[in-house]
């Protein structure tokens, strides 16, 4: 099966079953969940990147309340802040505008910002004095925040960032550096309140992100595949018929051009019924995907009985052998009411050569058509090539 071909099944069957409602969100199709990701960036990248940068901002600007609440430590408290995290945040910082560290891992650098920010706000919430006592408690919210708000990313990284703070914070207020219990308390249920809520809206937005992308690849896939044979539709074919043409003229490669016509279609239908010629058309289109084995191959159908296979060629006699295999008989078709059974034989107009800029595709596909009819006219179930002038 081709690259294309490929790609539209595994995409009606992925958007057809959906993906798991529950943790983690994945679609079914690991095709499927790789285009989700990639289009996931694009659309947050810039979003992230902002993210950081405020963030990163907001960090600094709290470096002036230090001086104000920090009493005697306060030196080391602003040591924490500006010689011991910054660093690791500037660093973070510019991991998240090179394209191809952020498109890779921006989850993990995320875990790693709010661990470094926050670990550093518990660290310099044990040098305030008594008065002060868990007043830097709220940077490990506004952090929090942050992360499950602002960051647009896989939501279970900036959780799991945001649990491991909070178990820090509890380690560190419980045994390290106690707190008096009613003010540990108070902040145990707003901290675990807040990444309740911020983890399911997180996770929320994630999914409807994955109906919204899961919605447009079924319009996609209705919008480029041809409903009864699951085939690429004409639209589908002359853009990739396009792009392989300019791809094949740049590289001297050598492209074949098949125009199919299922022999007798009408006859099948009116003697046999129009299921019975649903399935010989669903046949045909088997048949010709079968074919399609090469990266840039493509078969196609044009509506009613015409179909097209464009193909890489490396052995022309190959290609020439396929042509004459499908007009002579490429399949019998059991009527499902009477047992009869039908040779399904094609007409074909076929070019095999080199693409060359004095022509273009829709000359190909004109003087095939040609080729095409002349074989109907000597009496079907028969592959003729066609003359290429120009």
């Amino acid at each position: 099966m081709t690259e294309n071909n490929q790609t539209v099944h595994e995409t009606g069957e992925a958007t057809s079953k959906g993906f798991p409602s529950g943790i983690p969100l994945q679609f079914v199709s690991p095709d499927l969940e790789e285009r989700f990701q990639r289009q996931f960036f694009e659309r947050h990248w810039a979003q992230n990147r902002i993210a950081i940068s405020l963030g990163l901002a907001i960090y600094i600007l709290f470096g002036l309340v230090d001086r104000g609440v920090g009493g005697e430590h306060w030196k080391t408290i602003l040591t924490i802040r500006l010689g011991v995290a910054l660093p690791l945040l500037l660093t973070l910082l510019t991991g998240f505008y090179v394209r191809r560290i952020a498109e890779r891992y921006t989850p993990q650098l995320v875990f790693l910002a709010l661990v470094f920010s926050g670990s550093s706000i518990v660290a310099m919430n044990t040098q305030l004095p008594a008065d002060a006592q868990n007043l830097y408690f709220t940077g490990t919210l506004i952090v929090m925040i942050i992360g499950l708000a602002f960051f647009r990313t896989d939501y279970r990284w900036p959780a799991a960032a945001a649990s491991l703070i909070f178990l820090l914070y509890l380690e560190v207020t419980w045994t390290i550096h106690p707190l008096p219990f009613p003010l540990v308390l108070a902040s145990v249920f707003y901290y675990a309140t807040a990444l309740g809520v911020l983890t399911y809206n997180g996770w929320y937005l994630e999914l409807k992100e994955r109906q919204t992308f899961l919605m447009e690849q079924r319009l996609l896939e209705m919008a480029h595949t041809d409903e009864l044979t699951g085939l690429a539709n004409r639209r589908a074919f002359m853009k990739h018929f396009n792009s392989e043409w300019r791809r094949a003229l740049r590289n001297r490669d050598t492209l074949a051009l098949l125009l199919i016509d299922l022999d007798r279609l009408k006859k099948i239908n009116d003697h046999h019924g129009h299921n019975t010629g649903d399935v010989a058309l669903r046949q045909l289109a088997r048949v010709l995907q079968e074919q399609a084995q090469r990266p840039g191959d493509l078969a196609a159908r044009l509506g009613g009985d015409e179909f097209v296979l464009l193909l890489q060629v490396t052995a022309p006699a190959h290609v020439e052998k396929i042509a004459e295999r499908l007009a002579k008989g490429f399949c019998i078709v059991k009527v499902p009411d009477d047992g009869h059974e039908i040779c399904l034989t094609a007409s074909i107009g076929f070019i095999i050569a080199l693409p060359a800029s004095s022509l273009s595709p829709d000359v190909w596909l004109q003087q095939a058509d040609e080729a095409l009819y002349a074989a109907k006219k000597s009496g079907r179930g028969r592959a003729v090539s066609a003359h290429l002038n120009g």
